[in-house]
């Protein structure tokens, strides 16, 4: 026979279920409020220091043709150059099974 039991305050909750010996079976929080905030497509342009910030690579391309200008461009070369040099990526030839479970695959 498995018995219900029940902890909480007002902001949280704990239900807990015991098996026969007494010991827990199964626990579950519950925290108010912390319902999953629903994802809004960001349609309204954020700017700071009044330049716009672009939301992606592509976004920011998209600026530096508006602007007439590479500012993007250079910088996320510069980022991108700046890792390479800290050495934070390990290539492989197109195709390969990466070695072990511990390595992701990205792109640049």
């Amino acid at each position: 026979m498995i018995r219900k039991g029940h902890l909480g305050g007002s902001s949280n909750s704990v239900t807990f279920e015991l098996d026969e010996s007494d010991r827990i079976y199964r626990v579950r929080c519950l925290v108010q409020g912390s319902k999953k905030r629903k994802r809004i497509a960001h349609s309204k342009k954020e700017f700071k220091y009044g330049l716009e910030v672009p939301c992606d690579a592509k976004r920011a391309l998209q600026i530096d043709k508006e602007n007439s200008n590479h500012l993007w461009e250079e910088s996320m070369d510069t980022e991108i150059d700046s890792l390479l040099d800290y050495g934070c990526f390990k290539f492989h030839p197109a195709g390969s099974v990466p070695p072990d479970d511990e390595y992701q695959k990205t792109t640049l």
